[in-house]
């Protein structure tokens, strides 16, 4: 019996073991669960966050393939630029070569006018002097005017003195033929 009761407090020790253990099991349970349900709480927030940010993951991707062919149709831009730029810098290199030549062809343009300027002013000089000769001219003319009207006027009177003159020999005649009838001798 004694091995009896000595299994029997044995089991007692066992089962008391069995009954602590599932005690604290219990509490550690209740704890567990606690935390589980915490867990199931924090997991449905996570859940939620990861939604949220798989929605802006998907946004993201969006915005990316967006800037991917952004960024494939700048680099074509960027390469019609560059043709552009090199057509550009071709334009440039000729318009500088045009204007060396502009500025020649404005140097010659500058001396030819120098020499212009020159002849223009001797022209000017001369046409001072044809002036100087068209006044002396019209001063000449003037005076060949007035001796015109002079020799006008004198050839006037002349032809006066003429008209008179004929009358006057017209006269004469008639005196001289009378004259001569009288010297006449007598006709018998």
């Amino acid at each position: 019996m004694r091995e009896l009761e000595s299994e029997v407090e044995g089991e007692k020790v066992v089962t008391r073991h069995i009954l602590e253990q599932t005690q604290r099991n219990g509490d550690d349970l209740g704890v567990m669960k606690a935390d589980v349900r915490r867990l199931a709480g924090e997991t449905a927030l996570i859940k939620g966050v990861v939604t949220h940010q798989a929605g802006l993951l998907n946004v993201l991707t969006q915005d990316v393939g967006l800037m991917r062919l952004d960024t494939n149709e700048m680099r074509r831009d960027m390469g019609d630029l560059r043709q552009e730029m090199s057509g550009v810098h071709r334009d440039v290199g000729d318009l500088r070569q045009e204007m060396s030549g502009v500025h020649r062809d404005v140097g010659d343009l500058r001396q030819d006018v120098g020499v212009m300027q020159i002849s223009l002013n001797r022209l000017e000089q001369r046409l001072d002097g044809l002036e100087g000769n068209v006044g002396t001219m019209r001063t000449d003319m003037d005076t060949m005017r007035t001796d015109m009207d002079t020799m006008r006027t004198d050839m006037d009177t002349m032809r006066a003195n003429v008209d008179t003159m004929r009358t006057d020999i017209a006269a004469v005649r008639t005196d001289v033929a009378a004259i001569r009838a009288a010297l006449a001798p007598p006709t018998l």
